[in-house]
């Protein structure tokens, strides 16, 4: 997910999309609630603010799948399917604590589009909008290895120089007129 560069430790690149996962509980009250589990893929911007500090505005997007219980009255409650799209803002000041772990807050914005279908009745949808204030800790690591070929200068050189004695044979016989020179 991020590439720590060797020169300097607190200089971070990002160099693929950022994936997130998400729980989320809503409850609306008289026990109407929603238990969702789903993910983002997002992009953050790396600002260095120094000292191992930098701004990570970012955004995402994803989906959220679970349950919403409806209370159908009497102590009965009735669960229904749940499926919501997900748009994240994000502003947060970060810090990296070492080469790898970061903890980092700020505001949030999340809006949700979704619908639910309750077993006896039409699919209802839904928008939402939340913001806040985000607390997290993570962890940079990356998969696979990466093999990065830096040929030395000297070998590029050798490399060229046949190519440049066959483009002076070429330009000495164009012709004929340029011969023996």
């Amino acid at each position: 997910m991020f590439e720590i560069d060797p020169r300097c430790p607190r200089r971070v690149r990002s160099r693929e999309p950022r994936v997130s996962g998400v729980l989320a509980y809503d409850s609306r009250g008289n026990d109407n609630t929603a238990l969702t589990l789903g993910g983002t893929v997002g992009a953050t911007a790396h600002l260095p603010l120094g000292l191992g500090a930098f701004f990570r505005p970012g955004i995402a997007i994803g989906a959220l799948f679970g349950k919403h219980e409806l209370p159908m009255g009497a102590g009965v409650v009735e669960e229904a399917n749940q499926t919501a799209y997900l748009a994240r803002l994000s502003f947060p000041l970060a810090y990296f604590v070492g080469r790898r772990v970061v903890l980092q807050a700020g505001p949030q914005l999340d809006a949700q589009l979704g619908s639910y279908k309750p077993m006896a009745g039409e699919a209802q949808t839904f928008s939402r909008t939340n913001g806040g204030f985000a607390v997290a800790a993570g962890y940079a690591f990356q998969l696979g290895a990466q093999v990065k070929l830096k040929p030395s200068p000297a070998a590029d050189v050798q490399s060229l120089e046949p190519t440049l004695d066959a483009v002076r044979r070429d330009r000495l016989t164009v012709g004929g007129r340029r011969g023996a020179e």
